[in-house]
This record gives C-alpha cells, sequence and structure tokens, in this order.
C-alpha cells in the first residue's frame, strides 16, 4: 500500500482573559505573535486616535506583553467587520506600544464575542461549536466506523461552511489573510478563490485525516485515503478539478478519459469495498463524478477517439464491482459512440488544437 506519509502537528493556543477593575486586564505570561495584514501601527495608547509610535508590517514578529484593553473598537479589516481590543506589545527593536488585536495571529485573548478569531463571528456560535467538537473527534477516533462518522460530520460541516463563505462580502484581494485566519479557524480545510464563480470555497485537507486513518487497525479507511489521494495528487487537498480532469488557462476543464486515470481510481474504490463496505456513501460520491465525467451530455474529452475507446474497452471489461447496471450501460453506450464521435456531436482531441480558431 502507497500513502503519502504526511504527518501535521497543529497546535491550538486558547488562554482565558482576567479582568481588572482598571482600564486594562494583565496577565503574567508573554507571548510572540505575527502581523497577519499587510501594515499596521503602533500607537502610543489604545485607540486610533492616539499617536503612531511605528509602522509594522505583514509577518513582523511582535512580543504580546498580556495587557488588553477593556474596550473595543470596530474596523472594517479586509473583509472583516471586527470590534476588537487592543493589545501592548514590544517590538523586534524594543518599542512598546499598542496594536489593534485584529491584525496579529495571536489567539491568546477573547474579544467580547468569545474568540480571538474574527471568522468565528462569521460562523456563529452554533457552527464554531460543531467546528470545535470535530477537532475533539478527531483526536479520539480509533476505529474505521469513528473514522466514517467523522468523514461523514466533516461533510456535512463542509457543505455549512461554505454555505456561510458563500453569504460572506470578501474580496479575491484579502485572499492571504482570509486564508490564514480560515486556517486557524478550520484546520481540516483549505480555502480556494473560485474564479469561475467569484467566491471562497472550503476544500477538504486529506492530509489532515491521514494520521487518524493510519492509527485505527482497519484498512478500508486507509484505502478510501489512497482514493483521495489519487484523485488530488498534487497536495491532496480537494479541489475543483480533479486527476481525472484538465483546466487550462481560461478556467474550461476538459475530460482526461483516455488517459487510465478514471481506471486507476476505479480500482482504488475496488479496494476500499473489498475491505469492507462501511464507506459506501463516499465510495459513491466518487464513483458518480466518475460516471458522470465519462458518460453526461456536454462532456468535451481531451484525448483522442482511439485512447478514450481503450480505456472505456478496459472499464467494460473490469468488472468493478462499483458500478451499477445503470451505469455499465451508460458507459457502454458511450463507448459506441466514441466510434463515430462526430455522429454524435461528441467534442475529443482538444488537446490537438483542432478546435481552436
Amino acid at each position: 500500500m502507497r500513502l503519502f506519509y504526511f504527518l501535521f502537528a497543529f497546535t491550538l493556543y486558547l488562554l482565558s482573559c482576567q479582568s481588572e477593575s482598571s482600564s486594562s486586564a494583565a496577565r503574567d505570561e508573554s507571548l510572540s505573535s505575527f502581523i497577519q495584514t499587510e501594515s499596521a501601527s503602533l500607537y502610543q495608547q489604545p485607540g486610533f486616535e492616539s499617536e503612531i509610535l511605528n509602522e509594522l508590517h505583514k509577518d513582523e514578529v511582535v512580543t504580546y506583553l498580556g495587557v488588553e484593553s477593556e474596550t473595543t473598537d470596530f474596523l472594517q479589516l479586509e473583509g472583516f467587520e471586527m470590534n476588537e481590543p487592543w493589545l501592548k506589545v514590544k517590538t523586534t527593536d524594543g518599542s512598546v506600544g499598542w496594536i489593534y488585536a485584529g491584525v496579529t495571529r495571536l489567539e491568546a485573548y477573547k474579544n467580547h464575542s468569545g474568540s480571538a478569531n474574527p471568522l468565528y463571528q462569521l460562523w456563529g456560535k452554533e457552527l464554531e461549536a460543531q467546528l470545535q467538537m470535530l477537532e475533539n473527534d478527531l483526536e479520539q477516533t480509533s476505529r474505521a466506523e469513528q473514522f466514517r462518522t467523522l468523514y461523514a460530520t466533516l461533510i456535512q460541516l463542509q457543505d455549512q461552511v461554505n454555505q456561510v463563505l458563500q453569504q460572506a462580502d470578501f474580496d479575491q484581494k484579502n485572499f492571504p489573510s482570509v486564508s490564514s485566519l480560515f486556517q486557524q479557524a478550520c484546520p481540516f480545510f483549505q480555502l480556494e478563490w473560485n474564479i469561475t464563480e467569484n467566491r471562497y470555497i472550503a476544500r477538504i485537507d486529506y492530509r489532515y485525516l491521514l494520521p487518524i486513518a493510519l492509527q485505527t487497525p482497519e484498512k478500508s479507511d486507509d484505502y478510501l485515503l489512497e482514493v483521495f489521494f489519487s484523485a488530488y495528487p498534487i497536495d491532496s487537498v480537494e479541489y475543483s478539478c480533479p486527476a481525472w480532469r484538465i483546466e487550462d488557462d481560461a478556467y474550461r476543464q476538459y475530460s482526461l478519459l483516455g488517459r487510465g486515470t478514471h481506471q486507476q481510481v476505479i480500482q482504488k474504490l475496488d479496494q476500499v469495498i473489498q475491505a469492507d463496505h462501511l464507506f459506501l456513501p463516499a465510495i459513491d460520491r466518487i464513483k458518480q463524478a466518475l460516471v458522470n465525467d465519462i458518460t453526461a451530455a456536454g462532456v468535451v474529452y481531451w484525448e483522442h477517439p482511439r485512447a478514450i475507446i481503450a480505456e472505456l474497452d478496459q472499464l467494460l471489461e473490469g468488472h468493478s464491482a462499483i458500478f451499477s447496471q445503470a451505469d455499465k450501460i451508460a458507459i457502454g453506450v458511450r463507448r459506441k459512440q466514441m466510434e463515430a464521435p462526430e455522429q454524435f456531436q461528441l467534442l475529443t482531441d482538444f488537446q490537438s488544437g483542432r478546435y481552436q480558431r
């Protein structure tokens, strides 16, 4: 079994605030943090009206001195509506002053909504709690049955997060900052800016699931991840263009049927189902995407009909357990049509440039 062994350590810091009767709350600890926006100002006192001592830049290190203002200020910052306190910090050149909490990656404070990350305000308390529960479930998963439940929950939460992102008013120019905050809030997802839909989309990072699958005694969850790694081989993150498709510079996608990728992924799906039947919904989801890429109306094929026919013959002769009778019939019909693609208005061999004007 070949797996891409990526082991990632994720450390989440969440320290509670202590308030005093004075105008600021003090803590004993000092913590290093980074500026997460393109630029930020260091102020003499909390508040935007105070004197600016210095200008800071993205990824510049500051040391949080454990003092947080009781008051907060509203600010529209790189696509976010923020209501954050001020943090007393020390810069690398020794300057001591105050920065707006929204410009730092530090998660050692809580604003009035209860979370340092402004994305939590976007999620709402219920979705934030579900995301936190998922992280706890990830840590406690030890059997394939639990992994199946975890994966189903991950799919549901992905849908919820994407619904929230679709309603959010973000701009592509803010992608680095939004992506960084998103990674803190949802380490099991990666953020994609989908240029055709002009919005952010949360994609599953399958590397995050690998250590969990490897610690279960069953093999079916390992095999399932092999499917995902085959489908998204570049970085094992689910994107809109899987391995069986290709995208050109204009973001048009074409089927790569004829290169053998469909057959390879289907063989790995068969391996999962041979181990056990725990992951039938996940298998069916990927199988349906492959069958649609082969048989759906309007699919444009990158390869020559001869190569496409050769792979279709392999699929039909392979007797895969994942294909329904309807799937086999649809694939057989497309195989017959490929003998005369023009007659059935099928566009093939796009790699040759024959359709370019």
